[in-house]
Parts: C-alpha cells; structure tokens; sequence
C-alpha cells in the first residue's frame, strides 16, 4: 500500500513539474490561468496517452492549440511545445545516452586491466 501511495505521488510531482515547465515557456502576453492551463495540459496527456502515437507527438501538441486558442497565438504556443519538448524529453535521452556510453567506457576499461 506504502509503495503505491509512493508511486501516485511521485507521478503527481511529476506530472506537475511538467505543466510547471510548459506553462513558464509560455509567453509573457499568454493569459490562460493555471487551473484553464492545468485542465489544458491534463485532457491532452490523455489525448496523447490514448492515442496510439508514439509519446502523443502531435497528438498533445494539437489538443493544446485547440483548447488554449482564445488565449495564446497559436505561433507561440508551438514555439513554445517544441522547447518543451526539447527540455523534457529530448535533453533527459541526450544527458542519459551521454552518461550511459561513459558507463560502458568504464566497464570495459575496468574489464581490460
């Protein structure tokens, strides 16, 4: 019970560390409210999730133009999807695949003596 209780929070924290980030890339001029935003955010994850679209891609991105339309710039709002995307997918693989080939690096020197 003790380690689902875990889980469940540490997936909310996570959760909103990613609304966090995509609503700080906002522009400053955005108007949406967190809780409009967090509403936004959460129905295309689900999107995103349902759909079978590897990570959503497109999926997400085109739900959240749809539903914050009245108050981003549509050109904004993908400016503002690709860097997010950028931050939190693209450069956690490259900071991984990075540390991940140093390992093997280790390993196999380590392996060599």
């Amino acid at each position: 019970m003790s380690l689902s209780l875990g889980q469940i929070a540490i997936s909310s924290v996570t959760r909103l560390m990613a609304i966090g980030i995509l609503y700080v890339l906002l522009p400053r001029g955005a108007s949406p409210t967190i809780l409009t935003f967090l509403t936004a955010f959460l129905v295309a994850q689900a999107a995103g999730s349902l759909s079978y679209v590897p990570g959503g891609l497109g999926v997400f991105e085109t739900v959240l133009v749809v539903l914050l339309a009245h108050s981003v710039r549509t050109s904004s709002l993908v400016g503002a999807l690709l860097l997010y995307r950028l931050l939190y997918y693209l450069l956690p693989l490259g900071v991984a695949s990075v540390l991940l080939v140093l390992y093997e690096y280790v390993l196999r020197r380590r392996r060599h003596r």
